[in-house]
């Protein structure tokens, strides 16, 4: 698994996307939490199950977009953004965990 090469094509494709939407606004809101949250996000696709799901996740974005199918690119787009938002408050608590186990005497 290249996850350099996957982290630069994740981008581009998210990026291809939101300029899809022409809002200006949500381009803005999105980067500034893509920014945010860039370490969780490239640390969780050291997981093995979520890398290869979000690699799927977006091939069948993809599908949907290929075949012209705003309903399923919607629904499909939501499960994406709620895995991926499972990935990354898994990884957080994971973590924040550990620091408290640290810091116990």
């Amino acid at each position: 698994r290249n996850h350099e090469a996957y982290l630069k094509t994740n981008h581009t494709f998210h990026v291809f996307i939101q300029e899809l939407t022409g809002n200006r606004v949500l381009n803005d809101v999105i980067n500034g939490l893509r920014q945010k949250i860039l370490l969780y996000r490239q640390r969780q696709l050291y997981q093995p199950e979520r890398f290869d799901q979000s690699i799927q996740e977006h091939r069948n974005l993809l599908g949907a977009f290929r075949t012209r199918d705003p309903e399923s690119a919607e629904s499909l787009m939501k499960h994406h953004l709620l895995m991926q938002r499972k990935a990354l408050v898994s990884l957080y608590t994971n973590e924040e965990g550990e620091e408290a186990g640290k810091a116990a005497p």
